[in-house]
């Protein structure tokens, strides 16, 4: 059953979800300002809980990225 969705971005690559007590985590790819879209550089791992129909960002940390 659909819920609510959470935009990441364009070309933001989506390593992986998991969902927990309520929260889903999801970690992802995406860049740094001045970065092109095509140029990740970030992974970051976004914790997310619903509020009604919305997916809400409680928090995210970040870590560096290279291919």
């Amino acid at each position: 059953m659909f819920r609510a969705l959470a935009d990441l971005g364009d070309r933001t690559p989506l390593e992986r979800i998991s969902v927990t007590d309520g929260k889903a985590t999801a970690v992802w790819l995406t860049r740094s300002a001045g970065r092109s879209l095509a140029e990740v550089d970030v992974r970051r791992t976004s914790v997310y809980r619903l509020s009604g129909t919305t997916l809400v960002e409680v928090g995210h940390t970040d870590q560096p990225y290279a291919p």
